[in-house]
């Protein structure tokens, strides 16, 4: 998707169009490749992009695949930070800048994700959001 329509209402037309579930009032600064596989409530806004495919190591006995998982993002939600594939947000759950949400990590209701990988974490909380 072109820079010219992130941020804006198109934006969330293309990504609805392509599959995503995301709801109208959510705001979209970032790419997300899998449409198919995003899920993201009312209100949520996402400043970094989402990944839900990851490949899987090169070994003598297999080769490389490539893994697809679902991500879900939560109501109210700000994601800033990195959310890898398989994870889910609660509602009002906040990832901080230069954070990353592991693959299948759940980040309850509330809460402010932090650090890499990300951990809950209360402290510090106005100066990152």
């Amino acid at each position: 998707v072109g820079q010219y329509i992130m941020d804006s209402p198109l934006v969330w037309c293309f990504y609805r169009l392509m599959g995503a579930k995301i709801h109208p009032t959510a705001t979209i600064d970032a790419s997300i490749r899998e449409f198919d596989l995003v899920t993201v409530g009312k209100l949520s806004s996402i400043k970094h992009k989402v990944r839900c495919r990851k490949f899987t190591e090169w070994t003598e006995d297999s080769p490389p695949a490539l893994r697809f998982r679902r991500v879900s993002i939560g109501e109210a939600c700000i994601v800033k930070g990195m959310v890898n594939l398989g994870a889910t947000l609660g509602d009002r759950c906040v990832v901080t800048k230069l954070s990353v949400v592991e693959e299948g990590a759940i980040v309850p209701e509330g809460a402010v994700a932090s650090g890499n990988p990300a951990s809950r974490d209360i402290s510090g909380v106005a100066e990152q959001v």
